[in-house]
């Protein structure tokens, strides 16, 4: 099952509307060429916040076929922007471009589908769309599909195909696909496992910030789950939770100081560290008793560790991990 059950990384594209290259060639036809127009029109009307004359110049554009100005009025539709909102509408134009190979409009056509919103849901049709629009490379289709693959609730399970998607989607860099490949590679669902490859992509989420893959990382070097422990690497990751705001890492950051455990002991550290951790568990910090003791035994390293962290609360100041520094 993958990590986050909330479902797909992407809903709906709601980006900016898009224009297109406006050439006056001799090949083109009179017809592309009063198209291409309105379409440019449109793109500046909606730059201006004018989005009641751009609907107008995209729908001119749309009906004479161009894919650009048919994906922006899908968009316009869906958000109520120059024209009521219509969901139906919405899915028209997005199947208008979609036909035409636009991939936005491909994977918005998907989502319709799949969420039943301004269509009958059909998975079926849904991962038509989104196999189009990711045999085209758009990262959101090939993470979606593999998400499908992986859930085996609107579709048979297919774990082979969820890795080849995920694979896809991780190779242009989407954090949450790099992070479902090593769960992947780690247990050994529709892939061999692995547990250096499970590490490497781990690893490549976690670079980027994603949470879960450092969570990850720290456990595993630390308890040696089917490898051996790293305890220097574990308590790197712990950190790096810690910054980007796991509510457990400071606690286990905290022990780590106060006992040696992971690294050398340093009470000063570990008493800032517990009263981080109160941020994320007030009720915690209250039972905790450890911080009482501490504050007997070691009240000069207690107060430095609380004038710090009181400190951090100002705004323009930082910690990183009791050595300040101005930001």
């Amino acid at each position: 099952m993958p990590s986050d059950t909330n479902g797909l990384l992407r809903q709906i594209k709601l980006n900016e509307v898009e224009g297109g290259d406006f050439i006056m060639s001799e090949e083109k036809k009179e017809l592309d060429i009063i198209s291409d127009r309105e379409l440019s029109l449109g793109v500046k009307a909606y730059g201006m916040e004018d989005y009641p004359a751009a609907f107008a110049y995209f729908l001119k554009s749309a009906e004479m076929g161009h894919d650009n100005a048919q994906y922006n009025l899908g968009l316009m539709y869906r958000a109520g922007k120059g024209v009521e909102k219509d969901l139906q509408k919405s899915a028209y134009w997005y199947q208008k471009a979609a036909e035409q190979g636009k991939s936005e409009a491909q994977f918005n056509l998907a989502c319709v589908y799949h969420t039943g919103e301004g269509r009958d849901k059909n998975m079926e049709k849904a991962v038509y769309w989104y196999e189009k629009a990711a045999e085209q490379g758009l990262l959101e289709a090939q993470f979606n599909l593999a998400y499908i693959y992986q859930e085996g609730k609107a579709l048979k399970e297919d774990l082979e195909k969820a890795v080849y998607w995920y694979r896809k989607a991780a190779k242009q860099g989407e954090a949450k696909a790099r992070f479902e490949l090593g769960r992947m590679y780690e247990y050994g669902q529709g892939v061999d496992k692995n547990i250096k490859k499970a590490l490497y992509w781990y690893g490549q989420a976690a670079k980027q910030g994603y949470l879960e893959a450092q969570t990850t990382l720290a456990s595993l070097y630390h308890y040696g789950y089917n490898m051996e422990s790293d305890f220097e690497k574990a308590f790197y990751w712990y950190e790096q939770a810690a910054r980007s705001g796991d509510r457990f890492a400071p606690f286990s950051l905290a022990e780590a100081f106060d006992r040696g455990v992971l690294i050398p002991q340093d009470i000063e550290k570990a008493v800032f560290w517990y009263f981080k951790s109160s941020e994320f568990m007030p009720e915690h910090l209250k039972r905790n008793t450890r911080l009482e003791e501490l504050e007997a035994e070691y009240p000069g390293e207690y107060a430095r560790a609380k004038a710090r962290y009181l400190e951090e609360l100002k705004p323009g100041r930082k910690y990183d991990f009791g050595i300040g520094r101005d930001i």
